[in-house]
């Protein structure tokens, strides 16, 4: 498994010594560093923030004794993998709610550890080899793009999109001028190709234009409220993707 690619850990548990073993057995794997280790949730909150933008995985335990580690999740950056370590497997449902790629029972075996580093490997060298080609070029904002609509081929100016929301196999796009119109093809599509400092994802099926954002309220569970220029209903702000939105663009004051 020898590779020149470094992933970032982090290591969230109660057990001390359960904590001690995994990083112990994490030092036969040259690719992984890990960062910090917490064993409570406030100091797991702090080891999340400080490590928000440079963590590839998590290793959380979230039977945590001062507070429900389910709640840390949302913390965690969407891009970031993440494997639970319980001791049964009465989580293994919620684990299918979150970016969890896999789920092991303690005691962690050298072996079961292995085969959930494999996994964890080779979908971020594939990550990595996604973002780092040039076969697919983002655009730029003043850019036109030709799109598939009702069987015509359509150019629209990338800064004159609004936001764009997952319909299927398709997606609806809305337009600053108010139009709307269904287009051909997978909203992770546009997410690989609209400028990535312009536009941002809030939702698993909503991307939008940051240059039309009115303002962004606190939701329900962590969620967030964002509203846009010309568009009359607000759009919902996962969990996650609000944590990230908060981190991304630094906030100021109490979270």
């Amino acid at each position: 498994m020898e590779s020149k690619l470094i992933l970032n850990a982090i290591i969230i548990d109660y057990d001390t010594a359960a904590s001690a073993h995994l990083k112990d057995l994490l030092k036969d794997f040259g690719f992984i560093e890990v960062l910090g280790c917490a064993y409570s949730y406030e100091s797991a909150k702090e080891l999340i923030a400080d490590n928000y933008d440079k963590t590839d995985l998590v290793f959380i335990d979230l039977n945590m004794h001062d507070a429900d580690g389910m709640n840390l999740l949302s913390n965690i950056s969407p891009q970031t993998k993440i494997c639970f370590i319980e001791n049964n497997a009465d989580l293994a449902l919620k684990s299918f709610d979150y970016n969890v790629i896999d789920y092991i029972i303690k005691p962690v075996s050298i072996d079961r550890l292995y085969k959930t580093l494999k996994k964890v490997k080779a979908r971020q060298e594939a990550q990595s080899t996604q973002h780092n080609g040039n076969s697919h070029p983002r655009l730029a904002m003043d850019n036109l793009v030709l799109i598939n609509v009702d069987h015509e081929l359509k150019l629209i100016k990338v800064n004159s999109l609004v936001y764009i929301e997952a319909k299927g196999n398709y997606t609806s796009v809305h337009m600053d001028d108010g139009t709307t119109f269904t287009a051909y093809g997978l909203i992770r599509i546009w997410d690989d190709k609209l400028p990535i400092h312009d536009f941002f994802r809030i939702h698993r099926s909503t991307i939008i234009n940051l240059h039309h954002v009115i303002k962004i309220e606190r939701g329900s569970n962590d969620t967030g409220i964002i509203f846009l220029k010309g568009i009359n209903k607000p759009l919902e702000v996962s969990r996650s993707h609000f944590s990230h939105l908060k981190h991304t663009f630094r906030l100021i004051g109490p979270h």
